[in-house]
């Protein structure tokens, strides 16, 4: 399956989510902008990028970046300031991190228990699940 259809599959979970939760969803109209779905949750407006994880040495993986161009000659762009939440969503789950809260280009939210049982700077899964 290519990237635009496993990213729709995600946005698609996400959306679903979102709604069995009550909040109010909205679309933007065509796919050019920064964020992929609005949600009103009772505290205004908040911008969501959806991003697809995936499952590395018990944490799930996502591209906290946008990419242009082809793979090995393409620019990397940060949500930072364009976006308020990323929704993650991974096997059946969907994961809300706000944009701030990331520092790397690929966060990682971790599902199992550290092999050297570091505690500090651990961002677990269970914190952010909806």
């Amino acid at each position: 399956m290519n990237t635009k259809r496993v990213g729709n599959g995600s946005e698609a979970w996400c959306l679903a989510k979102f709604v069995s939760l009550g909040w109010i969803v909205l679309l933007p109209f065509g796919d050019n902008e920064r964020y992929d779905l609005v949600i009103e949750r009772g505290n205004g407006f908040e911008t969501i990028q959806v991003k697809t994880g995936r499952l590395s040495n018990g944490c799930i993986q996502f591209n906290a970046y946008s990419s242009v161009g082809r793979v090995g000659n393409g620019t990397f762009r940060s949500y930072v300031g364009e976006v308020d939440l990323f929704a993650v969503y991974h096997d059946g789950c969907v994961y809300l991190v706000p944009v701030q809260e990331v520092t790397t280009n690929k966060p990682l939210l971790r599902l199992e228990a550290t092999k050297n049982n570091q505690r500090q700077r651990v961002r677990w899964a269970k914190e952010y699940q909806i």
